[in-house]
C-alpha cells in the first residue's frame, strides 16, 4: 500500500524534472486523466514538490471552472486511490470545506474522516485507526438532525446500528426508527422498529436456543405479520448456529385471523401456504423444490376459488371450482395438466345451466351441450380437433330455434331461424364461413328482408323493410352501393330517389313527402353536394337551389 501510486508517477515526474518545467494536467472526479480539458473536473500542475516534513508531494488542486483550490496535502502522487499524508481536505468551487481527514505516514487513514453539506453543516463522520472503521460512524441531513448511528470495531459492523426518524431530531438523534444489532461483521438476528410516536411496530430475536420470533404492527398497532423460525442441528438440538428446521409465517389484514399462514421446511424444500378468508380455506399450496405438488386450492378473484391434485406441477385427475357462496361452478379433468374428458361449467344469470363439454389433449373435442335447469337442451353440437363441426342446434331465450351446419370451424351450407311454431324467420346461406347465395327474413310470414351474397359480400339487388315500415329497394356491387337507390312508404309512394356510385351517392336525388309531393331535389358529385337543384320555399314553391363543395350557396 505504501506509496503505491508514487513508483508509477515516477518516470513522468523525473521526465518533468529533467526538462525543468512544470506541466498542467487534467483530471477528472476519479483522478484519472483526462481525455480533453473541456471534461475535467480539476488540475494539477506536474511535477509535485516534494514534501519538506514528510513522506510524498505537496498536493494542490485546482478546479478546471473558476481555478478555485479543488484539495490540499502531502500525498503520494497524482495518479487514482494515490495515499494522503498527514492532515488532508477537499474544498467546493465556493472554497467552503468539502471533506477533511488525517493519514498516517504509512498512507492509511486514522482519526475522524468528516464530510461536509454545501450549507456547511456535516453530513457524516466516519472514525478510522489504522486505516480501519473504528467507533461509530454518524450520518445526519442538511439540517444538523442525525440519521444514522453505526458503530464498527476493526473495520468490521459490530453494536447496535440505530436510524432515526430525522426532521428536527437535532444533532443527538430524537425518535429512533430502527434498531439493527450486528456481531463481527453479521446482523445478529435482533432488530427494533418505532412510529414517530415510539410506539414499538416491529421486533425480532431470539426467544430461546434456537428459536428466532420476529412481528410487525401497523398504524393501529395491529398485527400485519408473526414469524418463528426454529433452528435445529442434525442430533435434533435446538442452537442459535443450527441450520433452520423450519419457519413459520402468518399474515394479518386489519389484526384479525391469519389470511395467509406458510410452512417452509428448508432442509426438505417443502413449503405449505394456506390462505383464509372469512374463516375459510381458499388457498392450499404445496410446493417441493420450487414444484407443486399434492393436492391444491387456488383462489380465484371474486371470491371463489378452484380444488384438485398437483403431480410435479401439472393438474391432474378431477377438479372442482366453486363460487363465493361455496356452490359447485365447474368439474373438470385432466391428464398430465391438459384438459382430458368431460368438462362441466355453471353458466346464466343466476347460475341456472349448465354446458358439457368434451376435451382431448386440450382441445375440445366431442359432444357439446348446455340444459337449464329443467333439462332442456338450449345448444348441442359437436367439436373436432378443437373447431365445431356438423349440425349445431340452438334455443333461444325466446324460444326462437337456431340451426347451423359447420366444416372445420366455419359455417358451410344452410343457416335456419325458426319460430317457436315452427315458421321461418331467417335463413342464410354459408361457403366455408363466407355469405353466399340469397339472404332472407321474414316478419309475421312476410318477407322483410332479402339479398344475394357472392364471397361474403352483397351483389345485385337488395330489399328491406325498415323498423317503420318504409321499403328499401337498392343495388349493390361487391359489397358497396352501386346503382339505383329508391325507399318507398309501405303503399308503395316514393320517399327518395337516386343513384349510388362506388358506395357514394352520385346524379340527383329526389325526397317527397308522405303524399307524393316532391320536397328538394338535391345533386351530388362523389358523394358530396355540388350543382343545381331544388327545394321547398317559405310559401311552399320550389325555388331553385345551388350547392358547392358540400354547402348551399343560393339561396
Amino acid at each position: 500500500m505504501k506509496h503505491r501510486c508514487l513508483l508509477a508517477l515516477a518516470p513522468l515526474l523525473l521526465m518533468l524534472a529533467a526538462t525543468g518545467h512544470a506541466e498542467r494536467r487534467y483530471f477528472t472526479q476519479y483522478d484519472s486523466p483526462a481525455k480533453a480539458p473541456e471534461q475535467a473536473l480539476y488540475y494539477l500542475d506536474l511535477p509535485l514538490p516534494e514534501n519538506p516534513d514528510g513522506p510524498g508531494y505537496l498536493y494542490r488542486a485546482y478546479y478546471r471552472e473558476n481555478d478555485a483550490l479543488y484539495a490540499e496535502g502531502a500525498r503520494a502522487g497524482a495518479g487514482p486511490g494515490a495515499d494522503w499524508f498527514g492532515d488532508w481536505r477537499y474544498l467546493y468551487p465556493d472554497g467552503d470545506i468539502k471533506q477533511r481527514g488525517h493519514s498516517d505516514d504509512q498512507g492509511r487513514l486514522d482519526g475522524d474522516v468528516i464530510s461536509y453539506f454545501e450549507n456547511g453543516r456535516i453530513e457524516k463522520v466516519k472514525p478510522y485507526t489504522a486505516g480501519k472503521l473504528d467507533g461509530t460512524e454518524k450520518r445526519y441531513d442538511e439540517d444538523g438532525d442525525l440519521l444514522l448511528e453505526l458503530p464498527y470495531r476493526d473495520g468490521a459492523r459490530h453494536g447496535m446500528r440505530i436510524n432515526y426518524y430525522g426532521e428536527g431530531g437535532g444533532p443527538e438523534g430524537g425518535q429512533i426508527y430502527e434498531e439493527r444489532r450486528y456481531k463481527n461483521g453479521d446482523y445478529d438476528h435482533f432488530y427494533n422498529r418505532y412510529d414517530r410516536d415510539g410506539q414499538r411496530i416491529g421486533h425480532a430475536g431470539y426467544t430461546a436456543p434456537g428459536v428466532f420470533m420476529a412481528w410487525s404492527k401497523d398504524r393501529e398497532g395491529r398485527y400485519s405479520r408473526r414469524e418463528a423460525s426454529f433452528q435445529r442441528d442434525a442430533q435434533g438440538r435446538y442452537r442459535n448456529d443450527a441450520p433452520v428446521w423450519l419457519r413459520v409465517i402468518a399474515d394479518h389484514d386489519g389484526g384479525g385471523p391469519p389470511e395467509r399462514a406458510v410452512l417452509h421446511y428448508p432442509r426438505e424444500k417443502s413449503e405449505w401456504t394456506t390462505g383464509f378468508r372469512n374463516g375459510k380455506v381458499v388457498r392450499l399450496e404445496h410446493d417441493v423444490n420450487g414444484i407443486p405438488q399434492g393436492h391444491r386450492i387456488v383462489s380465484q378473484y371474486g371470491g371463489g376459488r378452484e380444488e384438485g391434485r398437483m403431480v410435479d406441477g401439472l393438474r391432474t385427475g378431477t377438479w372442482r371450482g366453486y363460487d363465493d357462496q361455496d356452490r359447485l361452478i365447474s368439474v373438470s379433468h385432466f391428464k398430465k395438466g391438459r384438459l382430458h374428458g368431460e368438462v362441466r361449467e355453471r353458466s346464466g344469470p343466476e347460475g341456472e345451466r349448465w354446458t358439457y363439454k368434451h376435451y382431448r389433449q386440450d382441445k375440445q373435442h366431442g359432444p357439446w351441450r348446455t340444459e337449464n335447469a329443467d333439462g332442456e337442451v338450449l345448444e348441442s353440437g359437436r367439436y373436432r380437433d378443437g373447431v365445431p363441426v356438423g349440425e349445431w342446434h340452438t334455443l333461444r331465450d325466446t324460444g326462437e330455434q337456431e340451426t347451423a351446419t359447420y366444416v372445420d370451424g366455419e359455417l358451410h351450407g344452410e343457416w335456419r331461424l325458426r319460430s317457436a311454431s315452427g315458421a321461418l324467420i331467417a335463413e342464410r346461406h354459408y361457403d366455408h364461413g363466407d355469405a353466399t347465395g340469397t339472404w332472407k327474413r321474414f316478419q309475421d310470414g312476410e318477407l322483410s328482408y332479402r339479398a344475394t351474397f357472392k364471397d361474403g359480400k352483397r351483389q345485385g339487388e337488395v330489399f328491406e323493410i325498415s323498423l317503420n315500415g318504409n321499403h328499401t329497394f337498392a343495388h349493390f356491387q361487391a359489397g358497396r352501393l352501386d346503382g339505383p337507390y329508391r325507399e318507398t312508404t309501405p303503399q308503395g309512394y316514393p320517399l327518395l330517389q337516386g343513384h349510388y356510385q362506388d358506395g357514394q351517392r352520385h346524379g340527383r336525388f329526389v325526397e317527397y313527402n308522405a303524399q307524393g309531393r316532391v320536397e328538394r331535389i338535391t345533386p351530388y358529385r362523389n358523394g358530396q353536394r355540388q350543382g343545381e337543384g331544388w327545394l321547398r320555399g317559405r310559401d311552399g314553391e320550389l325555388v331553385k337551389a345551388r350547392w358547392e363543395d358540400g354547402r348551399r350557396v343560393t339561396p
